[in-house]
């Protein structure tokens, strides 16, 4: 639709809602969605899902085919305070997003469906006559035959479908055959022509895209989605459209040891949140030397990857998060919750089978965003993305089952010593909200660290803030500058010390700290030196403190002098974000440090104290550099704000936790106490080793 309502003298243009569309509620706002969302459907098409605020909900329901675009605006002009040209600007701006997403559509110019259908009269049927190797897909119940004369032919489905073979006891739901000549292939089913085309790998995935069609037909009452799926604990589901890196994310998952469930679709029992395996044989991009945006990925061939049978769920996983993955090139990873209707979208726009029964994938989509969370990752390095997603899978998992142990054990949830607080927060406008939070409840501690941080004038960080409205089927979201004052009865009184106080960043992390060239000679140079490295230790002479391989006579190469020139370039970033006091640099200390299977260092602070050798460090750093993919998983590096328990209790209080990420530069004041938790390497070799480089500034 163009963005005039009337361009160069032309008829008006009436805005009309193509039919079918379906617009669903989610919470305070609108999704669209549109019914050719399928496996039917171009599979590279996308954006068939929008999400609508209160503004656009408005337009929306003007759009009748009755209305040119001047008499939307007009309409609204008495709805809302803006001039009218700034909402003809909003008008026309959310009408052309949903004319480009494909909800929209002329009154007077119908669309005409292009025809898609293959010429019927060069349809085949199977030969019965003919010597066929036959490979038998199977799903639950039922089994797809898909036959052909050609031997290549036939080693190619076994390999894609070797993890899916159907038993001999299925029933079969379908018969389809495959017939080569000179490199052309044509798939016949159902007396038709399903698919031609040449004999590689997209007509491969067209046979298999018309397997899973027969499957859809059979069990329509599964939410189908275009998704990837791994287990540890609980299925995470990934859907997203192509070239979201959801195979490479699955198979990085598998190899720190998940299960495999799906490459590519995925099959869910929206009842009971059951994840059911379609363990199709995984095929990611072949690694490039240079990162690639989105729209360049599909001329990166893809190549198989071998599962261990087990290593297959064999059964139903419960759903424990959704994820949606978003790779885009040089992005810095960032997982993030997403709000109910983005996640309603996401997952109507993946659902295969949306067509068949758009009221149930409706409510079972919905039912699912209630009852799991959904997250966005944003990510370029997919080691780095597996790990962020890994650590916060856990935290979920651990909660989950806190949760049921309480349940079981009778017990509230509330600790004894809270007590309920009646809360009502007043926002600017004078608006009001009144709700009951724990007297321990953090969102309660959240809210007056929100009004002290407003009290101090130099301080302008904001965040948002979330409050549960109607038994927590809403929330109420502001900003935290929005905050004018907290009344709480009984009284909950606070300390104005250092609950309240800022405090200077613990860390500061620096990508590409060395050039990626640098970075690659730097890994040569100490698999090179392999033989040097020796046990560590640590001045206390303590035991069982720390396990782990040095090499000290990195100090006397080049290394030492490049990590130094390069540490002076970012000193002073470093000093002010920590807020450091200026000193003199005395001397520099620098080690390579090798961390196998098995490796760790406990919680010690590396400056202050009494001890001549260390009492002058003023900065610890640490350089990560490794094998990709990252060949290990665990040790994280984790800062403390204050001196943890040493009984191993409550350790994770007030921690900073920092996953390895390759070719990055951690730096932290050396009186933070800090520990690296055990690596895990199952090929225990020292090449797959966490490397790190690492050193400290004197003060003179």
């Amino acid at each position: 639709m163009p963005p005039s309502g009337n361009p160069s003298g032309s008829r008006p243009v009436f805005p009309h809602k193509r039919p079918r569309v379906r617009a669903v509620r989610v919470k305070d706002e609108l999704v669209l969605i549109a019914p050719e969302t399928s496996l039917r459907a171009e599979p590279k098409l996308k954006n068939r899902a929008l999400v609508l605020n209160s503004s656009g909900r408005a337009i929306w329901d003007l759009c009748d085919g009755k209305r040119t675009i001047e008499d939307i605006v007009g309409a609204l002009e008495s709805r809302f305070s803006s001039d009218r040209k700034s909402l003809s600007r909003q008008v026309r701006g959310t009408l052309s997003d949903m004319s480009k997403a494909g909800f929209l559509e002329k009154l007077a110019r119908p669309s005409r469906e292009a025809d898609c259908s293959l010429d019927e009269s060069t349809a085949g049927r199977p030969d019965p006559d003919a010597g066929v190797e036959s490979c038998a897909i199977g799903f639950l119940d039922g089994a797809v035959n898909v036959a052909t004369d050609c031997d290549r032919t036939a080693k190619a489905l076994r390999k894609l479908f070797e993890r899916t073979a159907a038993t001999p006891d299925l029933p079969s739901l379908a018969e389809m055959q495959i017939s080569v000549s000179d490199d052309k292939a044509k798939l016949v089913g159902d007396g038709r022509t399903l698919a031609t085309g040449r004999l590689g790998p997209k007509f491969f995935r067209e046979v298999y895209r018309k397997a899973v069609e027969r499957f859809i037909d059979r069990h329509s009452g599964l939410l189908w989605l275009h998704a990837g799926c791994a287990a540890s604990g609980g299925a995470v589901v990934m859907p997203g459209a192509w070239g979201h890196g959801k195979s490479s994310l699955v198979v990085e998952l598998y190899r720190h040891g998940w299960s495999f469930l799906s490459d590519d679709v995925t099959p869910i029992e929206a009842g009971g949140g059951m994840v059911i395996p379609f363990p199709v044989t995984p095929q990611i991009r072949v690694p490039t030397t240079q990162e690639l945006p989105r729209e360049k990925l599909g001329s990166v061939p893809k190549e198989a990857v071998t599962i261990d049978p087990d290593r297959i769920a064999s059964a139903p996983v419960p759903l424990s998060m959704i994820v949606l993955p978003r790779y885009a090139s040089k992005a810095a990873t960032q997982l993030s919750p997403v709000s109910p209707a983005r996640a309603v979208a996401a997952l109507l726009e993946n659902c295969l089978n949306f067509a068949c029964d758009e009221d149930s994938m409706i409510r079972h989509a919905c039912a699912l965003v209630d009852a799991y969370p959904v997250y966005d990752l944003l990510f370029s390095d997919v080691a780095d993305a597996a790990e962020s997603l890994i650590d916060t899978h856990a935290e979920i998992v651990r909660s989950v089952r806190r949760k049921s142990e309480k349940e079981n054990s009778g017990e509230t949830g509330v600790v004894s010593s809270a007590r309920p607080v009646d809360v009502e927060i007043v926002l600017t406008g004078g608006v009001r909200h009144s709700l009951v939070l724990p007297s321990d409840s953090p969102l309660l501690a959240e809210l007056f660290e929100a009004l002290a941080r407003g009290a101090r004038p130099d301080d302008r960080s904001h965040t948002l803030l979330q409050l549960p409205v109607g038994g927590g089927r809403t929330a109420l979201s502001f900003m935290s500058s929005s905050l004018i004052s907290v009344i709480t009865t009984p009284a909950v009184l606070i300390s104005s010390k250092p609950e309240l106080e800022t405090e200077a960043p613990t860390f500061v992390q620096i990508d590409d700290f060395l050039t990626k060239a640098e970075n690659r000679r730097l890994l040569d140079y100490a698999l090179q030196h392999e033989s040097e490295f020796s046990d560590s230790g640590v001045t206390t002479k303590a035991d069982d403190y720390r396990r782990s391989r040095v090499l000290y006579t990195i100090s006397d190469s080049k290394w030492r002098d490049i990590f130094v020139s390069r540490l002076m370039r970012h000193l002073p970033d470093i000093r002010s974000t920590l807020e450091l006091p200026d000193f003199q640099i005395a001397k520099t200390e620098i080690q390579l440090t090798a961390s196998g299977d098995g490796d760790f260092f406990r919680a010690h602070p590396d400056g202050g104290g009494s001890n001549e050798a260390t009492s002058s460090r003023e900065v610890t750093f640490v350089y990560y550099l490794h094998r990709r993919p990252k060949p290990f998983s665990g040790g994280n590096l984790l800062i403390y704000r204050d001196e943890p328990d040493h009984d191993g209790s409550d350790k994770d209080n007030g921690v900073c936790k920092i996953t390895p990420k390759n070719n990055s530069l951690v730096a932290f004041a050396s009186t933070r106490w800090h520990e690296v938790k055990t690596v895990h390497c199952s090929s225990g070799k020292f090449a797959d080793s966490r490397f790190t480089v690492n050193g400290w500034l004197h003060r003179q």
